[in-house]
Parts: C-alpha cells; sequence; structure tokens
C-alpha cells in the first residue's frame, strides 16, 4: 500500500513503505512529433522500440525516418541489463515490459491503447520486485 503519492508535471509518484517507487507518466515522443507529417503515430512508438531491430529496414519518409530512429534509439533505455522483456496484448491495450536496470530502474514498461493514436503511459519502478510491477502495470486497462 501506498505511504505517499505526489503529481508533478503530468507525472504521478507513488512511494511504499519499503521505499520503493512507481513513476506513471507520458511515454516520450520526439520533438516535433505532434506536428510529423509522416504516417507513424505516437502510439506506435513502444512497438518499435520493443519488437523492431535497429537492422530492419528504415521507412523512407523522412518525418517517418526521425520517429524510427528515436524509437531505435529508446533501446538502450529499456534492455540495458534485462533479464526480462515481454509483450503482450488484452483486448485493445498493449503491454511491453522490461527489467531494464538503465538509469538506476528496476522495471520499465509503455502500455499503449488502440483507442489512442498520440498518447501512451510509461511506468517505471525503482526499488520494486519484478513481479510486483508486472502485476501494476498489467492492471492498467
Amino acid at each position: 500500500q501506498p505511504v505517499k503519492m505526489y503529481l508533478s508535471g503530468g507525472t504521478l509518484y507513488v512511494v511504499y513503505k519499503d521505499k520503493s517507487v512507481v513513476v506513471l507518466g507520458p511515454g516520450p515522443v520526439p520533438e516535433g512529433m505532434n506536428k510529423n507529417e509522416g504516417s507513424i503515430a505516437g502510439t506506435q512508438l513502444p512497438a518499435i522500440t520493443f519488437l523492431r531491430k535497429a537492422s530492419d529496414k528504415e521507412p523512407t519518409n523522412m518525418s517517418d525516418k526521425k520517429v524510427w530512429r528515436f524509437a531505435i534509439n529508446q533501446k538502450k533505455h529499456y534492455f540495458e541489463n534485462a533479464q526480462n522483456v515481454s509483450y503482450t496484448e488484452f483486448g485493445d491495450t498493449s503491454y511491453f515490459i522490461s527489467d531494464s536496470k538503465a538509469q538506476g530502474f528496476s522495471g520499465r514498461a509503455f502500455v499503449t491503447s488502440k483507442k489512442r493514436n498520440h498518447n501512451y503511459l510509461q511506468i517505471d519502478a525503482k526499488r520494486l520486485n519484478f513481479s510486483k510491477f508486472m502485476r501494476i502495470v498489467l492492471s492498467v486497462q
């Protein structure tokens, strides 16, 4: 059970009694993406980051290429020293989860919905058991 919750900007911080922290907020998008004239929507970024490889063929449209490279370059933040990486779908919701240790995290995740084109949720944890982190992420609808 959380001891403290606070909101800063568009990000919610949940602090537990054992000092573990869960952070929920909007997922990263490249600067100017909302003005993007390409075909890649913001909610597609997690799939590119988690499911595509740098060696995959890039889009030819310059706007899409910029977005694609942004997503591919994010890989290091979600796979560094990760032992567990998963992707699953439930209804309209997709979950991209890893136990990456990048930047001191113990869990990192994206949650997307087919009902949204641009926004997606990023959930990060520090000092939190990975199975508990997965239960939290998979409870998001």
